[in-house]
């Protein structure tokens, strides 16, 4: 599957590597989110949970900027 950056990947369809940061998106809330295979379950750098804010769809997050 060739993926350009910058698309929403459903959950039903597959899940990030674990403890990749990306993007997600739950409820209309974007969130910076890992999967924690150890946990079984989304961990959120937020203080919020996967149970309040199920994540539907997910993303990779750009590239870090180059230095000048």
């Amino acid at each position: 599957m060739i993926m350009t950056q910058g698309e929403w990947i459903s959950v039903a369809d597959r899940l990030p590597k674990a403890y990749e940061d990306v993007l997600v998106y739950s409820k209309g809330e974007f969130f910076i989110a890992y999967i924690g295979y150890r946990y079984r379950g989304w961990l959120f750098y937020e203080a919020t949970s996967s149970e309040e804010f199920p994540v539907e769809y997910w993303m990779e997050l750009p590239p870090k900027p180059k230095a000048e």
